[in-house]
């Protein structure tokens, strides 16, 4: 399951790479393909869903990024992964968390922000942009059952929109509390947290909700 999940992500990136040949915007809003931020791990205590690899790798190494396999350990570097491991999971006590995380993101295609991966999507040919999407929901859903982790927290608002929308009426979801969102899909807990830039605002609703499934 894991090979063919990992074949098609390839394939669809070496069509995105033959696009960028073609249309000179496509090429400079694209910066590569990251599947995984962590290793990857069965059950889990933590999955994280972010909604896609951002152009770090790219501005740190003057290249796209085309990383296809799991990392040995989790990728924590960028400003977010710190606020929540530091600003929400130490508050709890729980940093040890970390040392059995999954982390992923709804789209695996990196771009400077979310507005320039929209605009990327539009400027695929429309059967490509159905393709892409359609495989994405696929390749997300895979990697939650193959995972099967005890809860997901999604990094904002709209990575946790994101997933709702990929699962529709299988995603139950609790009453909306304004700053943290609650659901479940297939009894697995998830949550998304407010932010903004990279803080998530009022991080102690956050903490509240962990609290009744960490402490």
């Amino acid at each position: 399951m894991l090979e063919n999940l990992q074949k098609e992500v390839i394939e669809v990136n070496e069509k995105i790479l033959s696009l960028c040949e073609q249309n000179s915007k496509i090429k400079e809003l694209y910066k590569g393909c990251q599947i995984y931020f962590s290793p990857l791990i069965k059950n889990p205590n933590l999955m994280l869903i972010g909604i896609n690899p951002g152009s770090g790798f790219y501005k740190a190494n003057k290249k796209i990024v085309q990383e296809f396999e799991p990392l040995e350990k989790y990728g924590e570097g960028y400003d977010l992964a710190q606020e929540i491991k530091c600003g929400v999971f130490r508050h709890l006590g729980r940093e040890d968390i970390f040392n059995s995380t999954f982390k992923t993101n709804v789209y695996f295609f990196a771009t400077d922000n979310v507005d320039k991966l929209k605009c990327l999507f539009k400027l695929f040919p429309e059967n490509f942009r159905i393709e892409v999407k359609q495989k994405s929901i696929n390749w997300l859903k895979e990697l939650i059952t193959l995972t099967s982790p005890r809860i997901i927290l999604c990094e904002g608002h709209t990575a946790f929109d994101y997933v709702k929308s990929f699962y529709g009426d299988e995603m139950v979801i609790d009453i909306n509390k304004g700053y943290v969102l609650e659901g479940t899909i297939n009894k697995i807990p998830i949550i998304g947290c407010k932010r903004m830039g990279c803080n998530i605002i009022k991080k102690e609703y956050l903490i509240e909700v962990l609290q009744k499934y960490y402490l």
